[in-house]
């Protein structure tokens, strides 16, 4: 997936543009316009942060197109050049196009503001059980449940079985964001610069690893909530994603299907 994903990241466009396709740090080298070479620098840390600043370095001064991929999740995206604001609605492919003569030194700032997206629903191989998943921006978060050394053994004794714990209306305003400094050299697993800090209860929740099940029904929670620590999906080996909910939070999950006759 990551060398598709960086392969993918700049394309060449049948106007004699590029197009921005996914976002990380790099430095792409090009031909654009008339055959002018030019050079991109994109600094970011993105998807932990939502700006994406781009410098613009052609040659010599030329005319071309500039297209950049709005994220579908992203309801307000900005585009600045410099210190003007450009149009940043998407086109019917997704798409911001920025057509001018471009610059030594042009500085493009793109913003893709995020937020807390709390998604329900109910478990269809496990007779309807409700569950809830926390996204924030275009990243899926979990609950990192640490391995022995091995690698391949989730600890035993790692804390797991949660329900989470929120308010059915805008349960995102009860999730904290934590964001540090994205580190030189990282260690992936279980850490990340940015997480998210959320209520749950403990549950007596003891799932057959070879076919887990939610609970059937919403958690009364008889104690009081604890904060979690949720980390990107992709930080995590072992992890839970799709949780159990306490009864705060069932009015957000659709009805269940009636039985069919």
């Amino acid at each position: 997936v990551v060398p598709n994903y960086v392969m993918h990241m700049w394309m060449a466009t049948y106007d004699n543009g590029l197009a921005a396709v996914c976002y990380w740090p790099c430095k792409v080298a090009a031909v654009a316009g008339e055959g002018v070479p030019v050079e991109l620098v994109c600094r970011t840390d993105y998807p932990f942060d939502e700006v994406i600043e781009i410098r613009v370095v052609p040659q010599r001064a030329a005319e071309f197109p500039l297209s950049f991929r709005i994220p579908g999740w992203c309801a307000a995206p900005e585009v600045r050049l410099g210190d003007w604001p450009l149009a940043a609605t998407p086109d019917s492919r997704g798409f911001v196009r920025i057509h001018r003569v471009w610059k030594p030194g042009d500085t493009l700032r793109l913003r893709f503001p995020m937020r807390v997206h709390i998604q329900t629903g109910r478990d269809a191989n496990a007779q309807g059980a409700p569950w809830a998943a926390v996204s924030y921006g275009p990243l899926l978060f979990a609950l990192p449940i640490a391995e022995l050394h091995d690698l391949n053994t989730p600890d035993p004794q790692a804390k797991w079985r949660y329900a989470l714990d929120l308010a059915a209306e805008r349960p995102e305003a009860e999730i904290a964001v934590v964001r540090t400094p994205l580190p030189a050299r990282w260690n992936w697993p279980l850490d990340a610069p940015l997480r998210l800090r959320a209520n749950a209860v403990p549950i007596d929740w003891n799932p057959d690893p070879k076919a887990p099940r939610l609970p059937p029904q919403p958690v009364a929670a008889p104690t009081r909530p604890e904060p979690i620590t949720l980390v990107p999906y992709g930080c995590t080996r072992f992890r839970i994603s799709m949780f159990p909910i306490t009864q705060r939070l069932a009015q957000r999950v659709p009805p269940d299907k009636p039985p069919a006759h």
